[in-house]
């Protein structure tokens, strides 16, 4: 989940710092003009997912029933009474864990949001997709 978040974060700080969409726009589209396969440049996009879809929900969910499950079972271990005090530590350390991991992926989700409507809103005739954007960026880094 910290591999999400932090490439989720990596991402909202890369289309937040763009000036001008439509000027990435330009700059991609003469990028894209002038890739000659002879030469060796390749006209491949690198696949980057910076938008957190119903895809990563099932994931993170997954994830978190995992660790909970995890947790279920150490639960349904029985010990001694000191063993039993460090379980429940565990258990209840786990589960704050879990629950602040929850807590950042939501808010997470919100920073993407509002990021989406920022951009929107400074580009008001483009239709806004996250993940286009990201793309054309690192198309247009690699080319300099």
């Amino acid at each position: 989940m910290r591999d999400e978040v932090c490439s989720g974060i990596k991402c909202f700080e890369e289309v937040s710092s763009i000036k001008s969409l439509a000027t990435v726009e330009r700059e991609y589209e003469k990028t894209k003009s002038s890739i000659d396969l002879e030469m060796g440049k390749s006209g491949k996009l690198c696949v980057i997912q910076c938008s957190s879809g119903s895809d990563d929900d099932d994931e993170i969910k997954k994830s978190k029933n995992s660790v909970l499950q995890d947790l279920n079972e150490l639960v349904d271990v029985e010990r001694d009474g000191e063993d039993q005090v460090m379980k429940n530590e565990v258990i209840l350390s786990v589960s704050a864990v879990v629950f602040c991991m929850d807590g950042v992926l939501k808010e997470s989700k919100e920073i993407e949001k509002a990021i989406k409507e920022l951009v929107q809103w400074e580009n008001p005739s483009t239709q806004v997709d996250l993940n286009v954007i990201l793309r054309k960026l690192r198309a247009l880094q690699k080319n300099v």
